[in-house]
């Protein structure tokens, strides 16, 4: 379980890093598709812990949020990058 976990996060970092260095859409779609399925895996194994759904409720709330922020943004800059290369054309 803690090995999924930090290769999970190892995964992620290496993301954020690759999006410092080349900041895509893509590479931030990436990364936001890693964050998810992190949260997914760590909700897996609080279930496989036997820690009841209730204590994690807050916490999943909030991971839900946080990619729903990102997954705005992304589309925030893909609807900004459109009205951009209509304005220009």
């Amino acid at each position: 379980m803690a090995d999924s976990m930090d290769e999970s996060h190892d995964e992620i970092e290496d993301s954020l890093e690759d999006l410092l260095i080349f900041p895509t859409r893509k590479g931030l779609r990436r990364s936001i598709e890693l964050i998810e399925a992190s949260f997914v895996l760590e909700v897996e194994i609080m279930k496989q812990l036997g820690v009841p759904k209730q204590t994690n409720e807050s916490m999943i709330n909030e991971q839900r949020e946080i990619v729903d922020i990102a997954k705005n943004e992304l589309d925030n800059h893909a609807t900004q990058v459109t009205s951009n290369a209509c304005a220009s054309g």
